[in-house]
Parts: structure tokens; C-alpha cells; sequence
């Protein structure tokens, strides 16, 4: 990116969270997504119930047991057992590298039949994920499903929590988009079955009175594009209660909100604080590239307003929506106010669609057509990341020449 903004770096810092623990799963936790011995029948003497870590007594059904390996024939496969009242015992489930730490029963769905939930979790890891069963379907896997891509849910705290629908799924997560530390902030999504989907059917924050819970609650209000909601946060935060560098990304956060807001002669005053206030903060060279831009607003206006709102879809990867947009003005504005730092955003919007090619002759038109831009070097490392020779064939820098 070329801009830079507290929001999307945290929200790019918990992606690449959820890309960890989802990683852990599908390494280690395949058999989780289509477990090999789901169904299996196992005689009553086969498994030590003493050994199971947790156990669930349904009345009428029998007992569910979470079991950790038996052993080296079970690998490192943790097993969600069903204990027959007759005594045989079927495997309901297995899953490499992970442990379940809970089992929970509730109604999902409305059907007055109780659905399993099954919390796990990687030993390496505090992040939890829920496997849903349905009790009436003999314990079939209700979630995640064959046909999801990741395991998207994941939280600190996996509970059952009554709600106006009935009982609903609780994943709860700290929101530490700025990394201050406790007291936290936290979110609980809420999510009960519709068919034999989840769906979101709400959610709460915690309370936030405390400088570090109001800066992180505007800091999603951000992360969610409700600039106007952010600004008001920041607005009201005392900065002078906050550590050094954290002030400088509430007011660099205050700027981006204007910017978003196509305030820009504010926003542009924000930036210029930040860069005198705060030069020592790695947030000032953002601000001073910020303030370069927005340097147009009086010559180019449409320009600018077009960059902002192509960088934001862009920060949201929303690549296909930023790319129309930058294409339609690229064609009638090739070389342009800001053609070059349109070109840049359009050249990695391609990189993230896999458009490897047209995303090479893009950076390289970029390079060859703006020898002086201000965008170059990020350019060039972009270019040489995807080809390895950025300045191969191109003009020479005008410093070069």
C-alpha cells in the first residue's frame, strides 16, 4: 500500500493471526475437515473412559467422549467418541494436532433436538474453533462443513449464550487493533444455525471506559469504514493519558477518517501536526507521503478523491471493485494527476488477483513513464519480488541519469 493507517495494519496483523491458526488446522487437522474414521464402530472395551480428557452424559443417547491419542496407531489424532448405552462405541470424530477443551449442548436451530458443540484448540496456540454436531443426525458434522474454505471461525472464548432467537454460538474476541495492553476491549459475535448454516445474528462490545478500550473501540469503528463513528471516538480521546507513539496513531488515525471523509484540507492539518509533534514516530513519513497527496486537492480534486477511494477498497481487498474503478480513469487519464500512484494501487490489485503478468507491465509502464514519481522505490520492490529485476529494461531513475 501506499498509504499507511493504524487500521490497516492491525486488521492485516489479525488476518494474518487467523492465517496461523487456520494453517495449523489444515497442516495438522485435515482429518478434522473430512475425518478418516468418522462412523467408526469400536468395541466397548477398545477405549479407556478414565483416559478421555472430557465426557458429556446425554440422556437417552449415551455419553460423548473427547479422548486424546490412544496411541501410535491414532498418530497425534485427539478422537470425539459416542458411548452406545448398549456399550459399543462409534467414532464421531478425529483431529490431528489439536486437543478439545470443551463440550458444549444447546439448541441451534430451533428444532428442540440439541446440537454437540465440540471446542478445540492447538496446544501452540490460545485461539479456539468450534466442530458442530447434530444429536438428531446420529452426530453428523454440521460445521465446518466439506465445503468450506477455512475454518473462519476462531476465538479466545467458544460458549453457548442464550439469545432473542433462542441459544446462540458466543465467539469471543479481544479487539487490540492498538495494542495497549488490559484493560481489553472485547467483541462476541453470535451465530446459531439456519439450515445447516451458521449465521451471524448479532453481536456486543464490551464496556469501554478506559482510554485503551475507547481508542481500540474507534479503531474498529475505523477497521468497519464508519469514519464518521471513528473520528468521534479519537476525537474524544484525551491523548495526553496515552503512551507516546499511541497518540501519534489516534492522530494519524483522525487524519485518515477526514481523508476518508474527503476532508482533505483537515485532514491535511492532521498530518502536519503529526510531523511536527511526533517526528520521531514511524507514523510521520506516512503522514508527510499523505500530505504530498493531498496537495492536489486544490489542482486535482477528482484525482485525489478517485486515489482515496481506490486505496480504501484496496485496503479491504476489494481488488475486482478497485481495479474498475482505477481502469476507468487510467484509460481516459494515462498520465494524469496522480496517474502514478493510481497505477501503483491498480499494479497491486492485480498481484492479489494472481494477474501476474498484466501486474509486471503495469509496475513497469509505472517505472518507465514516471522516472521522478514518489511511488517508485515501492514500485521497484514490488516489481523485483514478482520478476526479480525491477529496473531491467526500464528508464533509469532521473538521480541516475
Amino acid at each position: 500500500m501506499t498509504g499507511a493507517s493504524v487500521r490497516p495494519r492491525a486488521c492485516r496483523a489479525r488476518q494474518a493471526l487467523l492465517a496461523v491458526v487456520v494453517a495449523v488446522f489444515l497442516l495438522f487437522g485435515l482429518n478434522g475437515r473430512a475425518p478418516a474414521h468418522a462412523g467408526e464402530l469400536l468395541p466397548a472395551d477398545a477405549i479407556d473412559p478414565g483416559a478421555c480428557s472430557l465426557r458429556l452424559d446425554i440422556e437417552g443417547v449415551g455419553t460423548v467422549l473427547a479422548c486424546p491419542p490412544a496411541g501410535e496407531a491414532e498418530g497425534n489424532a485427539s478422537r470425539l467418541l459416542w458411548q452406545k448405552p448398549g456399550g459399543m462405541v462409534e467414532v464421531i470424530h478425529s483431529v490431528e494436532g489439536m486437543a478439545f477443551v470443551n463440550l458444549l449442548r444447546g439448541d441451534l436451530d430451533g428444532d428442540s433436538s440439541p446440537e454437540l458443540v465440540a471446542v478445540a484448540r492447538h496446544p501452540s496456540s490460545e485461539d479456539q474453533v468450534p466442530f458442530i454436531f447434530s444429536e438428531r443426525r446420529q452426530f453428523a458434522c454440521l460445521y465446518p462443513r466439506d465445503d468450506e474454505e477455512e475454518m473462519s471461525l476462531v476465538g479466545l472464548e467458544i460458549t453457548l449464550v442464550p439469545a432473542k432467537e433462542g441459544t446462540a454460538l458466543c465467539i469471543r474476541n479481544r479487539v487490540d487493533f492498538h495494542r495497549l495492553g488490559p484493560p481489553d476491549l472485547f467483541q462476541s459475535e453470535l451465530y446459531r444455525l439456519v439450515g445447516d448454516r451458521l449465521q451471524k445474528i448479532g453481536e456486543t462490545l464490551s464496556a469501554a471506559t478506559h482510554v485503551h478500550q475507547k481508542m481500540n473501540r474507534a479503531a474498529l469503528a475505523f477497521q468497519r469504514g464508519e469514519f464518521l463513528e471513528a473520528l468521534r471516538g479519537y476525537e474524544a480521546i484525551p491523548l495526553a493519558e496515552l503512551p507516546r507513539e499511541a497518540q501519534a496513531e489516534a492522530l494519524f488515525n483522525q487524519a485518515e477518517a477526514r481523508k476518508y471523509l474527503k476532508d482533505f484540507a483537515t485532514a491535511d492539518r492532521l498530518y502536519g501536526r503529526l510531523q511536527r509533534e511526533f517526528a520521531d514516530s514511524p507514523l510521520a513519513e506516512a503522514a508527510r507521503r499523505e500530505s504530498e497527496r493531498l496537495a492536489f486537492r486544490e489542482t486535482a480534486s477528482a484525482a485525489l478523491g478517485l486515489y482515496v477511494d481506490a486505496s480504501l477498497l484496496v485496503s479491504r481487498a476489494q481488488w475486482e471493485q478497485a481495479l474498475a474503478l482505477l481502469n476507468a480513469y487510467l484509460a481516459t487519464q494515462p498520465t494524469g494527476p496522480l496517474a502514478d500512484h493510481l497505477l501503483l494501487l491498480k499494479g497491486e490489485a492485480l498481484i492479489a488477483l494472481g494477474r501476474t503478468e498484466e501486474a509486471l507491465a503495469t509496475l513497469r509502464a509505472l517505472l518507465a513513464g514516471f522516472p521522478d514519481s514518489p511511488v517508485r522505490q515501492e514500485a521497484a520492490q514490488h516489481l523485483e519480488e514478482l520478476a526479480g529485476d525491477p529496473e531491467e529494461s526500464e528508464a533509469p531513475a532521473a538521480g541516475d541519469r
